[in-house]
């Protein structure tokens, strides 16, 4: 029987040790049985080499920035080190299901070659029972299989794709297009298949194959940039869809007023907002809960005030 081929797992790291044990042993319990772990540390500070030499010894290739550069530019090292005909991405603050790789590779290997990659559907888990219900209620739209015909999804944010930890890809495709854009603290995984899609075609496997956690909230610096960058990058097909009709720019003014509001400042919010086209009834509810948590960022920051005033 033949070798399958060798799979590179990477995963990009940053101060996660409490949770990328399990995104580790996730990987080391796959089914499929030709693979090479990669992890990627960018400079972290918890003690996650200490960790990693001690748990898991030669059981995965261990590489560390010197400076923090961010989650693509981890990536793009991981891609570098990598020996497989397919790279996997894994988050280090998800988990794999044991037979993820195995079916995407399979996948992959029944198909043309200009196929160039997969991705799977996934358990969401969320921090708000509120949203988690309403994922349930009211999900995104999944299962979408092409090339070029599936820009319009990813420009309209209807595409759940399930982000890096998804995709299963070849690797002369990612050296092709030059791994991940390293400017992009946020919107990395859309930006890599916008790319992508202009190269080759995607495939699915209808399966839930990882659980992807709601670790934490970038912060807004990052969100405001990379949603600029990406605008400007990717202007020409912005400027081509809108003209189509599809309000590309009120997407975007939508979800930079949600990070806003969750970061107490309204008004600004309030600017993108009226600029923002009419959200999903599911994502309405995501802007008032960023709202909420906008309130007491607010109260919780004026108690620290006064307490500290009164400490003085």
């Amino acid at each position: 029987m033949a070798t399958p081929p060798l799979v590179s797992v990477v995963i990009p790291t940053y101060n996660r040790i409490d949770l990328l044990p399990k995104a580790i042993d996730s990987a080391l319990r796959q089914t499929y049985n030709n693979l090479e772990i990669i992890v990627v540390d960018d400079c972290s500070t918890d003690g996650t080499r200490e960790l990693l030499e001690e748990r898991y010894e030669s059981e995965i290739q261990y590489l560390r920035h010197e400076k923090n550069r961010g989650g693509s530019a981890a990536r793009n090292t991981g891609i570098e080190a990598a020996s497989g005909e397919y790279i996997a991405f894994l988050d280090s603050d998800d988990e794999w299901l044991p037979q993820k790789v195995e079916k995407q590779v399979a996948r992959l290997e029944e198909l043309s070659e200009d196929w160039v990659a997969t991705y799977c559907d996934f358990h969401q888990t969320r921090r708000s029972w509120l949203v988690e219900t309403f994922d349930n209620i009211f999900p995104r739209t999944s299962g979408q299989e092409g090339g070029t015909e599936l820009i319009e999804d990813l420009l309209t944010k209807q595409f759940a794709h399930g982000g890096s930890s998804s995709l299963v890809i070849r690797t002369a495709t990612l050296n092709a297009l030059d791994g991940f854009d390293e400017r992009f603290q946020r919107h990395q995984d859309v930006e890599l298949l916008l790319r992508l899609l202009q190269h080759g075609k995607l495939a699915y496997v209808d399966e839930e194959l990882f659980r992807k956690h709601d670790s934490g909230n970038p912060s807004l610096e990052d969100v405001v940039r990379s949603d600029r960058l990406y605008r400007e990058q990717f202007s020409s097909l912005i400027e081509e869809y809108e003209q189509r009709g599809f309000d590309i720019s009120g997407i975007h003014n939508y979800r930079l007023a949600k990070y806003y509001f969750r970061n107490g400042l309204f008004r600004k919010g309030g600017t993108y907002l009226r600029k923002a086209s009419f959200p999903e009834f599911r994502d309405a509810v995501t802007v008032m809960l960023a709202v909420i948590t906008g309130i007491k960022t607010k109260v919780q920051n004026a108690s620290i005030t006064v307490f500290g005033s009164s400490a003085n």
